[in-house]
């Protein structure tokens, strides 16, 4: 179950919500995040990547999942971008 888990974002998790009557996860890109890449450009793209990616699965969810959105603060424009979009185009509840 350990291995599985963080690969299944919605039908598993939704399970594991279920039973104790929780409504709504949030999820977060935390071990290994952005802010660890040297490369500022490879930090936007991956940022991007990955919000897309939670995006995806919070609309997957029926509404039982959320998100934070990911930001590269090497690069504070494009955060403040990848932030706006994030909110504004996928529903992120805030940047982490």
């Amino acid at each position: 179950m350990v291995s599985a888990r963080p690969r299944d974002l919605r039908d598993g998790r939704i399970e594991e919500l279920d039973t104790p009557g929780i409504d709504v996860a949030v999820l977060s890109h935390t071990i290994g995040g952005v802010e660890g890449i040297s490369d500022p450009a490879v930090a936007v793209d991956t940022a991007r990547r990955v919000n897309d990616f939670l995006a995806a699965e919070v609309v997957g969810s029926g509404c039982r999942l959320a998100d934070f959105a990911t930001v590269a603060p090497q690069d504070v424009a494009a955060a403040v971008k990848e932030l706006t979009r994030a909110v504004t185009n996928s529903g992120s509840a805030a940047p982490w």
